[in-house]
């Protein structure tokens, strides 16, 4: 069994990955195997790699259509056998002798994860700077792991999978695999990493070379993009729910707070960058829990092609509770929900067909903690198609669909019947004011207790009708 598993996820980088395979062949330290996984590159890098898997033993190469670096990544981890895991892009080189050297520090120490400071190499077509604040291994090195989450959460690092060694053992234990289908991968595997190991120790050389380009796709700014950054929010908040442990419990939120602020800052940027005129009217669902958001979302997205955002499972967390959040003193503005509005805002903001700019895009948003007096207020609802459930059942009822459903009973296995009997009193009186509210300003209202899913088909349709779809 190696000492490292380095795994090298590969797409069209012809141009560089000799060099990067070049720099693990001179090292002068050979306890180690290189899992290559290509993600159906086109260009030469197949042919190349394959040349260094012909001369090497402990080269191997893997091949997989273009379904992303973290389904690479994940294969990767599959097949390695090393005791660490090293992380090294297609594109990037690490030092000569470097191996050796951090193979005396782990031989020293025997920790979970290592972690390193990098360097910066410029390709030729590239002219920007990435500024990353260094690491203090005062900091890492001999401290509890909540000491070190602290300095982590007020440090600036910047989070790449390639500046972390970590014990095999300890990743498959935990299943800390790659999310797929997204970018920004690195954000949520490295806290969730983080919240799972023991301890870190700080590698004191820059072994690891990140070349910087242009074109890449973390430095695209596409919607694409930014809303794989509330898909990793998302993520993280259902992790917080779940961990018992406050220290782990606060880091997962935090990078949550911090991640949302950083796409409220984007969404703007990106629609003023992709301006075009709307077809379709957007559509916003609002209402109660448990009235059908989720499925009606889904539904529409699927048959009209539209994209869906769906925020239902941050409302029904922070509003209302979860196992391990006490329902009694929970606020709904506290720890990230007003960044989520502001959020949310800019999104619709841009949306507005009232403004100078129109866009290409068409969604549909559930999203019941949205107030709908708010939106009112703050926009022209003739500009989208508003979508307004409620449930006009007895709380006794809704009680029942709640302890009986197949997710909600184990989210709410902890509480009362006391306490859900409270909840769900006041879901049926939100649902009495928004009705009311609704035919006061002729906005559609829909009560969706009783059978679900014709009422269901029945707003499809009515979806189909004005959009003429």
């Amino acid at each position: 069994m190696p000492l490292f598993s380095i795994i090298v996820p590969t797409c069209n980088v012809e141009k560089y990955i000799a060099d990067c395979l070049n720099s693990i062949v001179k090292q002068n330290f050979k306890d180690y195997e290189v899992i290559i996984v290509d993600d159906g590159s086109t260009d030469n890098t197949l042919n190349i790699v394959t040349g260094f898997c012909d001369k090497y033993d402990n080269f191997y190469l893997f091949k997989e259509e273009h379904n992303g670096v973290s389904t690479a990544r994940n294969i990767g981890l599959n097949k390695s056998k090393g005791h660490y895991i090293m992380f090294l892009d297609g594109d990037d080189f690490i030092d000569s002798n470097s191996l050796l050297y951090i193979s005396k520090i782990i031989t020293a120490t025997h920790k979970d994860a290592y972690v390193s400071n990098f360097k910066t190499v410029n390709s030729d077509d590239c002219d920007r700077q990435l500024y990353d604040r260094q690491i203090d291994y005062k900091m890492i090195d001999e401290r509890r792991m909540s000491a070190v989450l602290d300095y982590i959460k007020i440090s600036k690092i910047i989070f790449t999978v390639w500046r972390f060694i970590v014990k095999r053992d300890l990743i498959l234990k935990y299943k800390l695999f790659f999310i797929n289908g997204i970018v920004h991968e690195d954000e949520e595997w490295t806290v969730k990493m983080l919240c799972h190991i023991k301890n870190l120790y700080y590698i004191d050389i820059k072994y690891y070379n990140y070349r910087l380009h242009n074109n890449s796709i973390t430095t695209s700014l596409n919607l694409f993009n930014v809303f794989c950054y509330y898909d990793i929010v998302t993520i993280l908040t259902k992790y917080a729910i779940l961990e018992k442990v406050k220290y782990k419990k606060d880091f997962y939120l935090f990078y949550a707070k911090k991640l949302s602020k950083y796409a409220t800052k984007l969404i703007s940027s990106v629609y003023n960058d992709n301006a075009k005129k709307v077809k379709k009217k957007n559509i916003i669902i609002f209402g109660g829990s448990r009235c059908g958001k989720s499925t009606l979302a889904r539904r529409i997205s699927r048959k009209f092609n539209y994209n869906l955002i769906s925020l239902d499972f941050l409302i029904t967390a922070f509003q209302y509770g979860m196992p391990n959040l006490n329902i009694n003193h929970l606020r709904r503005d506290e720890v990230m929900l007003n960044d989520i509005f502001s959020f949310m805002y800019s999104y619709i903001r841009a949306l507005n067909h009232d403004s100078k700019n129109s866009y290409d895009v068409n969604y549909v948003i559930e999203g019941c903690y949205l107030k709908l007096d708010d939106f009112v207020e703050k926009f022209n609802i003739n500009n989208f198609m508003i979508i307004v459930l409620g449930y006009d059942d007895s709380a006794t009822q809704l009680f029942n669909d709640i302890r009986t459903h197949d997710t909600i009973k184990d989210w709410t296995k902890d509480l009362s019947d006391e306490d859900l009997l409270k909840y769900c009193n006041r879901v049926i009186e939100d649902c009495k004011k928004l009705k009311e509210y609704c035919l006061k300003r002729k906005i559609p209202y829909f009560d969706m207790s009783g059978d679900r899913n014709e009422k269901i088909f029945s707003i499809i349709d009515k979806v189909r009708i004005e959009n003429g779809l």
